[in-house]
């Protein structure tokens, strides 16, 4: 792990409201890298790309999810299957560990770009 080696320097950000999904591994201390953000279209297909997107992106930033501190999911208003594929993606890294969840209501993102 050679960019943030301490536990919980990352949070895992997970967006699967609309047919554009998009992840991002933002960092929680300075010092410890610049993160990513990677957004692709997912029309009904977030369940086969999710979870090989995130590992996309972890290898890229050079890191193991070992370096997660918390996961960040979008809670909707969106579509109902495709929420629930990133709702279920975040409980397993959740669980798997030990990590909090904090859930974000799309339209807060949305309106973040514009705050």
């Amino acid at each position: 792990m050679a960019q943030g080696d301490a536990r919980g320097n990352w949070l895992l950000g997970i967006e699967t409201s609309s047919d554009v999904a998009s992840i991002a591994l933002v960092p929680t201390a300075s010092g410890v890298g610049h993160g990513a953000e990677l957004s692709w279209p997912a029309p009904r297909n977030q369940t086969a790309t999710l979870l090989a997107q995130v590992d996309h992106v972890l290898r890229a930033c050079n890191l193991e999810p070992e370096a997660l501190g918390g996961i960040v999911v979008a809670t909707g208003p969106g579509g109902f299957n495709a929420l629930r594929v990133g709702m279920s993606v975040a409980k397993g890294f959740a669980f798997a560990l030990d990590l909090p969840i904090f859930g974000v209501g799309t339209l807060d993102i949305a309106a973040q770009a514009f705050a």
